[in-house]
């Protein structure tokens, strides 16, 4: 399962507000070694990024690019780059916050497009003589809860040390 750390408040001061236009596939690239295949095990490692592109006239353009790559015996076999438009419409005249903004892109640019990327992964490794892979769930970590228990680990990890320095 992968967690991404989000300010999900800020996140849904937009999220309400919008409407799901369209999602497009900008680009697709896949490269498998050839003849890769074998007995090693598989490990397939990926990451993304998800962006506001376009902000105006009551449009949010999110772009979101996925980087996947599978290794075995630390060589790599196949890689795949994909990246997805998401379109969406802001309703409303209030003025929304650059920053609820980018925390709404990384989440439901993320949420709109991940099952997109899912089928596609799925269907490459399969297609390049891999055993199919299925990316995992994506879920949010709410970024106000995570930064509360790692202020409160950091306050109890700096009280155990001045009580070590006044030893």
């Amino acid at each position: 399962m992968t967690h991404e750390t989000i300010d999900l408040a800020a996140a849904s001061r937009i999220s309400r507000r919008v409407s799901l236009q369209e999602i497009r596939l900008v680009e697709i690239r896949a490269t498998s070694k050839p003849g890769s295949s074998g007995t090693s095990p598989l490990v397939p490692t990926y990451d993304y990024a998800c962006v506001p592109i376009k902000v105006d006239s009551g449009v949010i353009e999110v772009a979101c690019s996925y980087n996947f790559k599978v290794h075995a015996a630390e060589e790599e076999m196949a890689d795949a780059r994909i990246t997805y438009h998401i379109i969406y419409t802001l309703i409303g005249e209030e003025p929304a916050a650059e920053s609820d903004i980018e925390q709404f892109a990384h989440a439901n640019g993320a949420y709109h497009s991940w099952p997109f990327v899912r089928e596609s992964i799925y269907s490459l490794t399969g297609r390049m003589g891999f055993p199919p892979y299925t990316l995992p769930v994506l879920s949010f970590l709410n970024k106000t809860k995570s930064n509360k228990a790692e202020s409160a680990a950091e306050a109890k990890n700096a009280s155990a040390e001045s009580g070590d320095d006044a030893q």
